[in-house]
């Protein structure tokens, strides 16, 4: 679903009366079925990790076994390349790259290249803002700006993700960037990267046809809520950085639809 919005915020900056259009509706579906592809995939990955510190996933729970989870993510991923088919050669190439990087992130990211491994999350989560702009016309600045401002959240919003599954990750033996550099130089690897969103976010007044609504709606969803979580990780606690992540998530998408005032 988020992938599928920030792929429909990509074509409406693009072309607004095309936001709804069928290259639209399925670039959105395409993005979705990509990004759940990397979930499964990860979930398959993961689950003699998940087994140690999250033992109610649906894996390791006995919900679900692997090989339908892998059948789940074939058939996830036929439809992602079913639908990126119509919309062009380019864009069918383009789609291919993130199933292929989101696929890849879990067997050759993740747990060896440490200082990669929320950046490879960050790239494969944003891209489809750029997808959704390339299925219905030409990828522009304002586009551009997007994309960086959401790879930027994205980015902050897994290094806190990976602060949290610390513990967990450690006893399982995962290198993970603060299984190696520790929590409190993670935290601050955080509020960097969060700062740098705040920053990019502010900047977007100077891009937006309507600087005023998008100065107010950006700040309103996007800003405040994490500059709130950047206070709240000051503390270092786990409990302070499940409430950050937890008002990260929500942020998502009103952040998306801030972000469309660029237009």
């Amino acid at each position: 679903m988020a992938a599928g919005a920030a792929a429909t915020l990509g074509a409406h900056l693009t072309a607004p009366q095309l936001m709804l259009s069928r290259a639209s509706v399925f670039a959105a579906g395409c993005m979705a079925c990509a990004c759940a592809v990397a979930n499964v995939v990860n979930d398959v990955a993961d689950v003699n990790v998940d087994a140690v510190s999250k033992e109610d996933r649906p894996i390791p729970a006995g919900r679900v076994s692997r090989s339908v989870a892998m059948w789940i993510a074939v058939v996830l991923s036929a439809a992602t390349l079913a639908l990126a088919y119509p919309l062009g050669r380019l864009n069918l190439l383009f789609a291919t790259l993130i199933l292929g990087f989101g696929i890849a992130y879990s067997y050759l990211v993740k747990g060896r290249l440490v200082t990669l491994s929320s950046v490879v999350v960050a790239f494969v989560a944003s891209s489809s803002v750029p997808f959704g702009s390339s299925a219905v016309g030409a990828v522009d600045i304002a586009v551009s700006y997007a994309y960086f401002s959401v790879f930027l959240f994205m980015l902050s919003y897994d290094l806190l993700k990976t602060i949290i599954d610390l513990d967990g990750d450690a006893q399982a033996g995962l290198r993970t960037l603060p299984v190696t550099m520790g929590r409190e130089k993670s935290f601050l690897l955080f509020r960097v990267a969060a700062g740098a969103f705040i920053l990019a976010t502010l900047l977007g007044v100077a891009l937006s046809n309507s600087p005023a609504t998008y100065a107010y709606r950006i700040l309103a969803t996007a800003i405040t809520p994490v500059s709130f979580a950047i206070i709240l990780t000051l503390k270092r606690g786990y409990s302070n950085a499940r409430i950050a992540a937890k008002i990260l998530w929500v942020a998502w998408l009103p952040g998306l639809w801030a972000l469309g005032s660029l237009r």
